[in-house]
């Protein structure tokens, strides 16, 4: 009998000493842990995962012309451009443009701001989220088909299959009495449903952008994730309702529990609180892929770190990836299938590049990006897309 109760003891240990380490949060069962005390450094290249990239410049036919924008997508072999400008460019593969979505106005037709977009794969139609709060529906050659009033406004936008999910940013809704960080879009009544109670304590604030923080990844699989930056949680989300579906556990550097966090003072900026309250934030950046998940996030305040995880060898790493093919600067992540990753490079870089080789300060830097820059036009500013190719795996 003292043999059988060691024995219990010795299988329950690893479960206590979980719940010391997690500050005795109980995880979602099904969701998968990355333990980022268990990740080993990233020390290789990007060429481990990638054979090539390609590089596709937006030209700037028909007024084409973009500075910051807020989200690119690729489907239909076209790439979808929505800009601070509150338009929606569409160009093709090779970087053509095709025709821009600019119906900017105060018509019963016409939108003031664009929050964000999707596209319905199943019937090849663009759906805009504007401001005021309306679905416009288009299809490819840019023809208005159809508008739903929506409920209230949100910062960002996806479609799942019958719904539509919106992230509100920690946007107050004065009508419903709190914080609202995602919602359901019944997309033929535009009624809204919250799914994810925002931040109370931020006292009313809006969440501060770190890097390019798209609320909304969708996966190769089809899986539409969300994530915001100032949880280490990632959701999965269907019509059916949303899941946990990966955890990034910092032990005892988790992000604190909505609960137990201090109210922010009036003359505090959100900024300032989430430095002294979060040792982890700013998580984002994220794509997936069959064979790997990616996300970035801050550590220490300071220092920006990524995460990969290798699900065939059940692998995570925590560092940065060298040398990515581009020239010694960085590239933000749009979108990955089993194929490919598309990250882009912005025209504020593409500026900067530019001076550095006309005062001769480009130094050893050299890549695919920087040799396609030296040929540019001066007008051109435009980003450029560039488009890893995996390595295939044998699984």
């Amino acid at each position: 009998m003292h043999v059988r109760n060691l024995f219990v003891l010795i299988l329950c240990l690893p479960l206590f000493s979980c719940v010391e380490k997690n500050q005795g949060v109980s995880f979602p069962s099904n969701a998968v842990v990355l333990e980022y005390d268990q990740a080993k450094d990233i020390d290789f290249d990007y060429s481990l995962l990638f054979d090539s990239v390609e590089i596709v410049l937006l030209d700037t036919l028909h007024d084409a012309f973009l500075t910051e924008y807020f989200h690119i997508k690729y489907a239909f072999d076209r790439f979808f451009v929505s800009s601070k400008s509150h338009q929606l460019f569409v160009f093709d593969r090779s970087g053509k443009s095709l025709l821009k979505i600019d119906n900017k106005g105060a018509g019963p037709q016409e939108y003031i701001e664009l929050r964000g977009f999707d596209l319905s794969l199943k019937d090849s139609l663009v759906c805009l989220y504007t401001y005021p709060p309306k679905l416009m529906w288009y299809d490819l050659n840019g023809k208005f088909m159809r508008q739903t009033i929506v409920e209230n406004q949100g910062f960002d936008f996806a479609l799942l299959d019958n719904k539509g999910a919106v992230y509100e940013k920690n946007a107050i809704d004065n009508n419903k009495g709190g914080a609202q960080l995602l919602n359901y879009l019944d997309l033929s009544t535009g009624k809204m449903e919250m799914k994810i109670p925002g931040y109370a304590f931020l006292n009313g604030r809006l969440l501060p952008t770190y890097q390019r923080n798209n609320a909304f990844t969708r996966t190769s699989s089809g899986e539409l994730l969300f994530n915001d930056p100032l949880s280490n949680y990632l959701y999965v989300l269907s019509d059916e309702g949303v899941e946990v579906k990966y955890i990034l556990d910092f032990a005892q550097k988790n992000p604190p529990q909505t609960d137990n966090t201090p109210l922010m003072g009036s003359s505090e900026s959100s900024t300032e609180y989430i430095n002294k309250n979060f040792p982890v934030y700013g998580y984002n950046n994220c794509w997936e892929n069959a064979h790997y998940f990616f996300i970035n996030m801050k550590t220490d305040n300071e220092k920006e770190e990524s995460l990969l995880y290798d699900k065939q060898e059940k692998q995570l790493y925590a560092g940065y990836l060298r040398n990515n093919m581009l020239g010694g600067f960085n590239s933000y992540n749009v979108m990955a299938t089993d194929e490919w990753l598309i990250t882009y490079v912005t025209s504020e870089q593409i500026t900067d590049i530019k001076q550095l080789i006309e005062i001769q300060e480009i130094g050893a830097m050299k890549g695919r990006v920087i040799e396609f820059i030296k040929q540019l036009d001066e007008e051109q500013g435009n980003p450029i897309i560039c488009m890893y190719h995996f390595r295939k795996r044998i699984d």
